[in-house]
């Protein structure tokens, strides 16, 4: 039998004009009884995700703050796993990553990034999802990853709540993606 979780809302913020105005709206959807405020990550006129999480977690008490979803091709494994940590620290345990693929071929044009076939980009983000579920390991093993030329040689346990929740996504979610995510939840 399956165990249940309980249903939460969220709500996507992608921007504001002045810190005021993202304060509000964080503090407004936390009032409101949202679980959750999401910033997407996107090359358009929005906010950077991960001052405006940090902001978001700062103006309010129970408001969990997350990604939706960050582009893995956009960080180095390394350094995500990193600012993870730091969020999670510096909210109290109210950071939720989620991490994807990527799939706005724009967006990889405008930042300068091949725009690598979907199979190809799924494995740079399985790669990703390995190094930071091992970076946050008591005893990390040594890993090579194939494509994004890191290795594990940092301990960021530290830094860890034990329970960051990861949500991530693939080029296509199918029921052959299901036992990954069970197997990366931090």
């Amino acid at each position: 039998m399956a165990t249940s979780r309980p249903f939460r809302f969220g709500v996507i913020a992608p921007r504001a004009r002045s810190k005021e105005e993202w304060v509000t709206q964080a503090r407004r959807a936390e009032q409101s009884g949202y679980a959750v405020l999401l910033v997407p990550d996107h090359l358009e006129e929005q906010l950077a995700p991960v001052p405006a999480m940090l902001a978001a977690a700062e103006a309010t008490t129970t408001l969990h703050v997350g990604s939706y979803v960050l582009d893995n091709d956009f960080r180095h494994p390394v350094m995500l796993a990193k600012e993870a940590a730091t969020l999670d620290l510096l909210s109290g345990g109210r950071f939720e990553l989620g991490i994807g693929a990527g799939w706005q071929r724009s967006e990889y044009e405008q930042a300068g990034i091949a725009y690598d076939a979907g199979a190809i980009r799924v494995k740079r983000l399985e790669e990703t999802l390995h190094i930071i579920k091992g970076l946050f390991a008591e005893d990390p093993s040594p890993f090579q990853a194939l494509t994004t030329q890191s290795s594990i040689s940092t301990v960021l346990r530290s830094l860890f709540n034990d329970h960051i929740r990861l949500c991530w996504w693939a080029v296509r979610a199918n029921a052959s993606y299901r036992w990954q995510l069970e197997k990366h939840q931090l």
